[in-house]
């Protein structure tokens, strides 16, 4: 989680939070006479907190804090995150394997069954990332079968409640904007330097030079479409359906 003098970011994994961090830290210390009044004054903290799903560890510190993690005196300011859309993110994932080392699940039950895990094809790896009889108890598992690994954790981020929002949601009668704390800006991953930029302009005093350098950034995002079969972008769009609709409504194609 980022605070600055100005709004709130949550770091949704795998969506750019590396990125944002980086601009925000050179915007804020350009922004700042001295790097000593920059630290005094807290207008930029990076803070970490415990991990409240999937494998938790009271020792292990977490970057990707929730809504719900956000200390109290610093709820009234805007708050900003980024959306992926599911397909990337479910790619990105893959790659950077992070779970072949640090198991998302039990190890056992998930090697018994998945026998050449951590060797898992992508088709594979999303239905494993989905698997309900694996998901941890914390991880909104009477849900799995529902939801997604990436609904279930955009409940967990964004909302007051996630098992409440998560039976609204099973009625048929909300969408995912309806079940989530209201007052959240999301940035689209896919133009993240453009929409940073709009909402700085928009929300904060900054001067304009240190703007300008954002529009310099490369965040270096891998292109994943290339990677992308139509059985495995089926499959992700039945799972996350309510994360397309919501915010990549046109993505027909894959319905």
């Amino acid at each position: 989680m980022i605070i600055t003098k100005d709004f709130v970011i949550l770091n949704f994994p795998k969506t750019g939070s590396t990125y944002i961090r980086t601009c925000l830290k050179s915007l804020y210390k350009k922004n700042t006479t001295f790097n000593r009044i920059f630290h005094r004054a807290k207008v930029y903290e990076d803070l970490h907190f415990s991990k409240i799903y999937g494998n938790t560890n009271e020792n292990y510190r977490d970057q990707h804090a929730v809504f719900s993690q956000i200390p109290e005196k610093q709820r009234k300011k805007p708050v900003i995150s980024i959306v992926r859309n599911p397909l990337g993110r479910v790619v990105s994932s893959y790659h950077y394997a992070w779970w072949k080392k640090n198991h998302l699940y039990d190890l056992d039950a998930i090697e018994k069954k998945y026998p050449t895990y951590p060797e898992l094809d992508l088709l594979t790896f999303a239905k494993f990332l989905n698997d309900a009889e694996l998901a941890p108890d914390n991880f909104l598992k009477p849900f799995a079968k529902d939801f997604g690994y990436n609904t279930r954790l955009f409940l967990i981020f964004y909302s007051s409640n996630p098992e409440e929002s998560a039976k609204k949601l099973l009625t048929g009668n909300y969408k995912l904007s309806d079940v989530i704390e209201p007052n959240i800006t999301f940035l689209k991953q896919e133009q993240l330097t453009q929409d940073l930029v709009a909402f700085i302009a928009s929300n904060t005093n900054l001067d304009s030079s240190p703007i300008d350098l954002i529009k310099s950034q490369n965040t270096g995002t891998y292109n994943t479409e290339k990677e992308w079969s139509q059985e495995f972008m089926a499959y992700v769009y039945k799972m996350d359906k309510y994360i397309f609709d919501e915010f990549y409504p046109n993505e027909t194609f894959i319905k």
